[in-house]
């Protein structure tokens, strides 16, 4: 620490340093983020509307179960793909 600096002045510029990078304030996105950002919300909108459905005719634990069994069976298929 130098003589001028004061204890303070050296934990913010410590702190600044393990800090998150900044986002440029001039991004702009573009056509093809905007398609994308606009196809990921009406995926993962559309699933709570479906289930909003689905509780209506099925039981939650029916629907829990088809779930964990999609997600094992695509972790399965996930591992046996990558095993070489």
């Amino acid at each position: 620490m130098s003589q001028n600096q004061t204890p303070s002045a050296v934990s913010s510029n410590s702190a600044s340093e393990t800090s998150a990078p900044q986002i440029s304030a001039a991004y702009v996105m573009g056509a093809t983020q905007w398609i994308l950002l606009f196809i990921l919300s009406a995926i993962w909108g559309s699933s709570f509307f479906f289930y909003k459905l689905l509780v209506v005719e099925l039981p939650i634990f029916t629907i829990v179960l088809a779930r964990v069994a999609i997600a094992a069976a695509a972790l399965h298929l996930f591992l046996v793909w990558k095993r070489d």
